[in-house]
C-alpha cells in the first residue's frame, strides 16, 4: 500500500474548516434565541422600548444563523450515507430521526 500523497493530504486538511459551520451556527442560534426570549421578557416588565429595539435587531441575526444552520446542516445527512455507508447501516435506526 502506497503512503499518502502530499496533494491528497493537503486536500483533506482543507476540507475540514467546511465542517465547523454545523456546529458553529446550531449553537449560535439555540444561544440567540434564548438572548432574544430575555430581551422580550425585559421589554415587556420593564416596557423600556430600547429592549425591544435590542430584540428585533438581534431577531434578524437570529433568523440568519439559523438559516445558515440548515443549509450547512443539511448536506451532513448526506455524509453520513456516502462516508460513513456502513456506520449508517449498522445505527441508522437511531440516528436517522435524530439527524433528520
Amino acid at each position: 500500500m502506497a503512503p499518502p500523497s502530499k496533494e491528497g493530504e493537503r486536500a483533506a486538511r482543507a476540507g475540514v474548516p467546511l465542517h465547523y459551520p454545523e456546529r458553529v451556527f446550531p449553537a449560535f442560534s439555540i444561544g440567540s434565541s434564548a438572548f432574544v426570549a430575555t430581551l422580550l421578557v425585559l421589554w415587556r416588565r420593564t416596557a423600556q422600548s430600547h429592549y425591544h429595539r435590542l430584540a428585533r435587531f438581534w431577531t434578524k441575526i437570529f433568523a440568519v444563523s439559523f438559516a445558515m444552520g440548515v443549509v450547512s446542516g443539511i448536506p451532513l445527512s448526506y455524509e453520513f450515507g456516502t462516508n460513513w455507508a456502513r456506520f449508517s447501516l449498522a445505527a441508522g435506526n437511531v440516528i436517522g430521526p435524530l439527524v433528520g
